[in-house]
């Protein structure tokens, strides 16, 4: 058999559809472990295979015996089965599939049959024998002694119980770090001219400085910088984000840029006692959300008197409750808990209400299906929908949800 690099039969069948077993795989050159010969007729089709150790553009073998004779004398069609789902270059490049009728054909010893190189080198003097050599031998009787057996047969089934662990073990993409470039002032901007002097991460000089013990600022020391109760300004803007969502605008109407580029607040005051307030409470979330919702200001009704209208007309004293239309996703929500479907399990994967078929069919690179969640999981809050950009979930399209090519979201 003339291979790539893996394959695994599942079995052989007869002209009347009846599986016949397999037994004793032996190969030309066979590696151990998961990929051993025993793995291509052991009935899994994941988790391993018989492979070659490397794609050599040589001649391999892998020869099975039936465990019990087949046919009666008679011509007999057989029927292989064979998978290949091993893939990253393990599949079969040509092959070719053989068959005979001489009794036991395979070798029953529990290891890979007595390869020439193998014979050379046992027919060596000892004391001739190089490292490798030894090594190589050693190596083979550790696949062909029968006193091993035991330990071959815990070392293959602790193999097939890791490979069916690991594809139930979530993965992560992981960065190392890595020392870094120097960093140059550009002369003129010209990036090709590395006479510039190095610098340092640093923020700017007219800026409380990042304290560092002399060493390198890092970007954990950046948001440590970022979130220290000597910068007032983050939790300002973070204050005035949430504001514009419980109002419909910020007390300041610039929410990207609270700095001197920035409209002043309208009322300075309460936004630096809402920021301090944040911040001594641990950056609390929850408890300024609550302090919001439980205001005076937002509980107001958002009629308003004529008069009231024509001298303040944006609200920006904020004398009344905004009309602001809500976002998608509270509108989606709103209606699940009003219909009392509205599931308050918190935490746990994206998932996928329903959508129509084919609403995903120009989505490529890789074509995507949606399987639609079950149970509780169809109404979940809109925070846990799976969301793909540019193709919105359609429920939250109904209700004017943007497609995030460009996002414009204030938090």
């Amino acid at each position: 058999m003339n291979t790539g690099r893996s394959t695994r039969r599942r079995g052989r069948q007869d002209s009347t559809g009846r599986t016949i077993p397999l037994r004793h795989a032996t190969a030309s050159t066979p590696p151990a472990g998961a990929f051993a010969p025993a793995a291509a007729i052991d009935g899994r089709t994941s988790g391993g295979g018989w492979a070659l150790a490397a794609a050599d553009r040589h001649d391999h073998r892998l020869v099975v015996e039936t465990a019990e004779p087949v046919g009666r004398g008679d011509e007999t069609a057989l029927t292989l089965v064979l998978h290949q789902n091993a893939g990253q270059g393990r599949t079969l490049g040509r092959f070719r599939l053989s068959a005979t009728t001489d009794a036991l054909p395979v070798a029953t010893g529990p290891g890979p049959a007595l390869t020439k190189d193998i014979a050379d080198i046992a027919a060596k003097d000892a004391a001739k024998r190089s490292q490798e050599d030894k090594d190589t031998l050693a190596r083979f009787y550790h696949r062909v002694a029968p006193e091993l057996e035991p330990v071959r047969a815990a070392l293959r089934a602790a193999e097939i119980r890791r490979a069916d662990l690991l594809p139930a073990i979530p993965q992560s993409l992981v960065t190392t770090a890595q020392a870094p470039e120097p960093v140059r002032i550009l002369p003129r901007g010209n990036w090709l001219d590395e006479t510039g002097a190095v610098v340092e991460p640093a923020v700017p000089h007219f800026l409380p400085q990042i304290k560092t013990g002399g060493r390198r600022a890092t970007r954990l020391d950046l948001a440590r910088w970022l979130a220290s109760p000597d910068n007032p300004l983050t939790a300002r803007v973070f204050v005035n984000r949430q504001w514009k969502l419980f109002f419909g605008q910020g007390l300041s109407r610039t929410l990207e840029d609270l700095g001197s580029q920035g409209e002043c607040p309208t009322h300075p005051e309460l936004l630096d006692w809402l920021a301090f307030d944040f911040v001594e409470s641990g950056w609390d979330v929850k408890r300024l959300v609550k302090t919001l919702v439980t205001s005076a200001a937002y509980r107001q009704t958002s009629r308003a008197s004529q008069d009231l209208i024509e001298r303040d007309p944006d609200n920006r004293l904020y004398a009344r409750q905004a009309r602001f239309r809500l976002d998608a996703e509270m509108v989606r929500d709103n209606a699940l808990a009003v219909s009392g479907l509205l599931s308050t399990k918190m935490g746990g994967p994206g998932v996928h209400p329903y959508q129509p078929r084919g609403y995903w069919a120009y989505l490529n690179f890789p074509p995507r299906e949606w399987d639609d969640s079950t149970g509780e999981d169809q109404y979940r809050r809109a925070i846990y929908t799976w969301w793909q950009r540019t193709f919105p979930q359609p429920s939250l399209v109904a209700f004017d949800a943007p497609s995030r090519e460009e996002c414009k979201r204030s938090c």
